[in-house]
């Protein structure tokens, strides 16, 4: 079973996930384990401006 979840609260939705996909203009920019995105800062703060 799979469920889209659209939030604006990131750090609510990645604790929920199992997978993170990130769409921006409609072109996946990323995608992977929810684990993975909670360790790299970085890619967060790339895409979804998240400190």
């Amino acid at each position: 079973m799979s469920i889209v979840l659209v939030e604006q609260h990131t750090n609510f939705a990645i604790r929920l996930a199992d997978d993170v996909v990130i769409i921006n203009m409609g072109e996946v920019v990323a995608r992977g384990k929810a684990a993975d995105f909670v360790a790299d800062t970085a890619l967060l703060h790339a895409h979804l401006g998240v400190h």
